[in-house]
């Protein structure tokens, strides 16, 4: 189960405090990786890069985790917390970085797993731009 602690994120302004329910962010990169094009010219030794300065993609991972007082309410939180964190371009801003903004979408099944008797958390994987920006 994740740590309970103050870490938080809003996306498209909804905090998750809003909500009721509390994060703990995994990963969440400072530098994305620089996109690579090699090529091997015979007669040379090693590669020369022809990239052009471009970067990929970085993966933000967070849990979120949900405590609620009947099933019913645990199943209705799951289905607000799945339509707070689905769409396109959906941005994102952490708590401790309130002066940055990161651009991304959620491509990936987010399953949740039940802990306890009302009790669950999940996993979840936002693709973002290489870089936020400041707001």
């Amino acid at each position: 189960m994740a740590t309970i602690n103050n870490s938080g994120i809003s996306i498209n302004g909804i905090h998750n405090k809003d909500l009721g329910v509390f994060t703990k962010i995994m990963s969440r990169p400072i530098l994305p990786e620089k996109r690579k094009n090699k090529v091997k010219i015979p007669g040379l030794d090693g590669t020369i890069n022809l990239g052009n300065g471009e970067y990929e993609e970085i993966l933000i991972e967070f849990k979120i985790c949900i405590i609620e007082t009947t099933n019913i309410n645990y199943r209705n939180k799951a289905r607000e917390v799945a339509g707070w964190i689905k769409g396109e371009n959906k941005k994102l801003i952490f708590d401790d970085e309130p002066n940055l903004e990161y651009t991304g979408e959620c491509f990936s099944s987010v399953d949740l797993e039940e802990l306890f008797n009302k009790v669950g958390e999940c996993t979840v994987i936002f693709e973002c731009e290489p870089f936020p920006k400041s707001i």
